[in-house]
């Protein structure tokens, strides 16, 4: 069960504490029903309706969990990177985690987390992960061989990677607007002031992905699919965590540089191939640990003239 909240007492003449803005649910229930049918529906909503700091409540009285959501980019950077000492795996969702699939390293913490990091570092710095391509390229050309009857050539694209900066763009894009980690969870283990308001300690925490990165404030028509997003010179105008698919601060996702590598590539052999169409406009999802489509996400695939030549 989450921890209780706890709140110092006021010292005598203190302005009070500005109270955190939030969904008022339903009069025993609150938001559990809205959470459970569509959790990453419910955050935008929050955020649309009551600005990027929301306190929500779920679940009856005596079983209620309260938990806080931050949405603004300052205050991810907060709990993640520039005050992340303050901010734990100590949520119950981790756990849950340790239990079914032990301490590894999405879960663990302090010296048994940089004991595992130091481990696998070695396989993801730049030089090792560049290593990589001519394996990653070898497998998307065999797979891209495997849908067509005529027999392939194998296309050795690690030369041409500097020179599909679209392509690129355009991966980035999709994780915009479909993040592999859609809400991340923490607790507050101390106080913390975040965009004008007091999180207490003992709080759930939760920082969204999915409504940062469709934040009216920092992209323009948010829903509309536009790779140009990510041309260098507005990706520098951008906050660092404006777009943060992998996490970020000290426990941002270690595979990060290769899983970009990884799909540049694969992409690229693919498209080489083949023109690709989309049959569902709309793909349904759901959050757990990581994203989940809950339909079908079908694609025409259309050989090109000359792929097989």
């Amino acid at each position: 069960m989450p921890l209780p909240e706890s709140r110092p007492p006021q010292p005598p003449g203190a302005a009070p504490e500005r109270a955190i803005p939030g969904p008022a649910g339903l009069p025993v229930l609150g938001s559990m029903l809205d959470l459970r049918r569509d959790s990453l529906g419910t955050f935008t909503a929050a955020q649309r309706e009551h600005g990027d700091v929301v306190r929500l409540e779920a679940g009856p009285p005596g079983l209620r969990s309260v938990f806080h959501a931050v949405f603004a980019p300052d205050g991810v950077q907060q709990i993640l990177a520039s005050q992340a000492a303050n901010f734990r795996k100590d949520h119950p969702l981790y756990e849950e985690v340790r239990q079914s699939f032990g301490n590894g390293l999405l879960t663990s913490q302090d010296a048994d987390y940089l004991r595992q990091r130091r481990l696998v570092q070695p396989l993801f710095t730049k030089r090792r992960v560049d290593g990589y391509a001519s394996a990653v390229t070898t497998e998307a050309t065999g797979l891209a061989d495997r849908w067509r009857s005529a027999d392939g050539h194998t296309v050795d694209l690690v030369p041409e990677m500097n020179r599909l900066p679209y392509l690129t763009q355009a991966l980035k894009e999709s994780m915009r607007l479909y993040p592999p980690a859609p809400v991340i969870s923490r607790r507050a283990v101390a106080a913390t002031e975040i965009g004008g308001f007091r999180i207490p300690a003992g709080a759930d925490v939760v920082v969204a992905p999915w409504v940062t990165h469709r934040h009216p404030d920092l992209w323009a028509d948010p829903e509309r699919f536009d790779p140009q997003r990510f041309a260098p010179e507005r990706e520098a105008e951008r906050h660092r965590y404006a777009w943060f698919p992998f996490g970020g601060g000290p426990r941002s996702c270690i595979g990060q540089h290769f899983s970009m590598l990884e799909s540049v590539l694969a992409l690229a052999v693919l498209l080489r191939t083949y023109e690709l169409d989309a049959v569902d406009e709309e793909v349904p999802v759901s959050a757990g640990i990581t994203l989940q489509a809950t339909g079908p996400a079908r694609v025409r695939l259309r050989p090109r003239a000359g792929a097989g030549e």
